[in-house]
């Protein structure tokens, strides 16, 4: 019994590993680069306040941890290329697993998030 608990264990962690492959989690620069495509649509994860303190231009706003997250990004053309972002990557990534549940093909997460961008030297807008 332990040995297949152990088996099932396993697999369980193959099949989270091969979902999120390092082809959708992208460094800053290369985030950067890929936002210039013309489908690209940029979406921050974060709460509203932390947006405020500063986040990329052209970003819109969808907290990931809101009651209606899930009804946000269901209104949400599939056929874009979503990049995703919070402060460190791990909300953005949770962000990415539930839009790739709901059918996007094409999303991708800041790796390190906008600490990472800003460690990077790119511009973050903020408030005035």
């Amino acid at each position: 019994m332990k040995k297949i608990m152990l088996f099932l264990r396993g697999a369980c962690l193959l099949l989270l590993l091969a979902s999120c492959t390092s082809e959708d989690h992208l460094a800053p620069k290369e985030f950067s680069e890929k936002l210039k495509a013309e489908n690209a649509f940029l979406l921050d994860v974060r709460t509203p306040e932390e947006f405020a303190e500063g986040h990329i231009e052209g970003a819109v706003n969808m907290d990931v941890q809101s009651a209606d997250f899930n009804t946000q990004v269901s209104a949400l053309d599939k056929n874009k290329a979503y990049y995703v972002y919070c402060r460190s990557g791990r909300r953005s990534a949770s962000a990415q697993e539930i839009m790739k549940e709901a059918g996007f093909k094409q999303v991708y997460n800041l790796e390190g998030g906008i600490l990472a961008w800003e460690k990077e030297g790119l511009p973050v807008t903020r408030a005035k």
